[in-house]
């Protein structure tokens, strides 16, 4: 996986972003432009949606849209196409198919993992960014180049989250989207505590997640999080907190969309793989590495090709550590490397 460093505002930040991947993203983001029409989409109709989308956005959190204008520039992109591929791939919402779970280990330290499950056409995307905000925490997080739709990462005080994607709706109202929501987390916050009550305080206007997070006081938490709200999920009979892509509290689950098939299903069948395995599984990074390298039949962890879904990353998160175990693949079929946080933060410092 593509390691870049980026420091300063949110639009220099940008740029630097979209000038590194520039090879990785633009054909992208193109490719979703020229597919557009031939799909029977209406361009021009698009563009204007698009305006709207974004004053939304911008009316809650301009800094957002800044850093997206940095990476047009730094992509060698026009905002308007920058803004129109954005728009049109994250409102296709093909559901990310992810697992995430997390435990606390023996000595009180906690461990939160995940896979990054997503279809054919977008392997490769995943970047890990470096990053010194001119205000917040460094913080390393993951994410496809040339967006700024943060998957999982850890900051320079131990806090560490993954995600999923879960059903939500899609309202008129000024706010994030879920993927942008998800931006703001490291850079703005310390421990466990501070994530749910930020989350719950962003307003979110589409879409969903749910989300592992883990401090280095030993805290731990699972969220599912919508326009609708945010709910905690309980840990199981041991500890481990773990969810896929359906909505696990019920009357949470009434008040949004269902998930969309095949995602429903694949994740239903590793969601019940997981609570399987998870018994017999030690309650540390071990555990949960034997967990994401899993290739049931019937339901695997790793994903290699299963209903059209492919696991294109998996991390474990270690926060008292501040280090990552990171595949960059499926982890059933690559080898992961260790990643200090405190070294890479160390290093984009005195850049």
């Amino acid at each position: 996986m593509r390691t870049i460093q980026t420091t300063g505002n949110p639009f220099d930040r940008g740029k630097q972003h979209g000038a590194q991947c520039r090879d990785l993203a633009r054909p992208w983001l193109q490719d979703v432009l020229d597919k557009f029409p031939d799909n029977g989409g209406n361009l021009t109709a698009a563009r204007e949606q698009v305006n709207t989308w974004l004053e939304r956005i911008e009316a809650v959190r301009s800094d957002l849209i800044d850093e997206c204008r940095g990476i047009a520039g730094g992509l060698g992109m026009a905002d308007e196409e920058y803004f129109a591929a954005i728009f049109l791939e994250h409102s296709s919402w093909l559901p990310m198919a992810c697992t995430i779970c997390g435990v606390v280990d023996n000595q009180g330290h906690p461990v939160i993992s995940k896979t990054d499950d997503i279809h054919a056409h977008e392997r490769g995307m995943n970047v890990l960014e470096v990053t010194q905000p001119d205000r917040g925490y460094r913080h390393v997080h993951i994410h496809f180049a040339g967006t700024i739709w943060t998957t999982s990462g850890m900051n320079e005080k131990g806090l560490g989250i993954a995600m999923t994607g879960i059903p939500g709706a899609t309202t008129d109202e000024d706010g994030l989207p879920s993927l942008f929501v998800l931006r703001t987390i490291l850079p703005e916050c310390a421990t466990v505590a501070e994530v749910v009550r930020h989350v719950e305080q962003v307003p979110m206007n589409a879409h969903g997640f749910s989300l592992a997070i883990a401090d280095r006081t030993g805290q731990t938490e699972l969220i599912e999080a919508t326009p609708e709200g945010v709910v905690t999920a309980a840990p199981d009979q041991r500890g481990f907190r773990t969810h896929t892509n359906h909505i696990l509290d019920a009357r949470f689950a009434k008040r949004n969309p269902p998930q969309a098939e095949p995602v429903l299903t694949n994740g239903r069948r590793r969601l019940k793989t997981a609570t399987r395995l998870l018994p017999g599984l030690s309650p540390d990074e071990d555990g949960l590495g034997e967990l994401l390298q899993n290739r049931d039949p019937e339901g695997p962890i790793s994903q290699e090709g299963e209903d059209g879904l492919f696991t294109d990353y998996a991390v474990i998160l270690q926060p008292c550590e501040m280090r990552m175990t990171l595949w960059s693949g499926p982890p059933s079929s690559v080898e992961p490397q260790r990643v200090d946080i405190g070294e890479l933060l160390g290093q984009i410092e005195t850049t």
